[in-house]
């Protein structure tokens, strides 16, 4: 039966396919819950807000952040057959209250316990690390963080954390 002109419909989230309903806009994991993404089961420990100054003693000749630095801290296991690089395979995005990413190429900085420092992992392989990005100051507050994998052109393949 189709709706009436002036009536109102709402959408479930249920596909006309049968298949699995899309995730509503505030389905944020909380930071320490893992999530399967491509080859990895990944975590998101913490993220530092405000991380100029941990940028700063990180490396002496880290330039000053255009906003502000803000450094995830990622665990992630090898789940895929072959070998896996995280720093290669996967995308860190954050997701700015100003509708805007900002993935990790937007940070020129080298932090403590970088990403592209983790060796190449074989499957059941784990690694501990950080990745940053230089946000808009007014854009942090009321934004997430995402991860995808690095050439992913479906956002039913990134996972997203609030930020605290």
């Amino acid at each position: 039966m189709e709706p009436a002109e002036d009536e109102q419909t709402v959408d479930t989230g249920e596909p006309a396919d049968g298949g699995e309903p899309a995730a509503a806009a505030g389905d944020l994991l909380p930071l320490g819950q893992a999530a399967e993404i491509g080859d990895y089961t990944i975590t998101v420990n913490g993220l530092n807000l405000d991380a100029d100054d941990a940028i700063a003693e990180a490396d002496e000749f880290n330039p000053p952040a255009d906003g502000r630095y803000v450094v995830a801290d990622v665990s992630v296991v090898y789940n895929g057959a072959e070998e896996g690089n995280p720093w290669m395979d996967l995308s860190y995005i954050f997701m700015g209250s100003d509708n805007a990413q900002y993935d990790d190429g937007t940070c020129m900085a080298i932090e403590e316990n970088s990403v592209v420092n983790v060796p190449t992992l074989n499957t059941g392989g784990a690694a501990d690390y950080s990745v940053c990005m230089d946000v808009p100051v007014e854009a942090i507050e009321g934004g997430s963080f995402a991860i995808e994998p690095l050439f992913s052109l479906d956002e039913s393949d990134r996972a997203v954390w609030a930020i605290n």
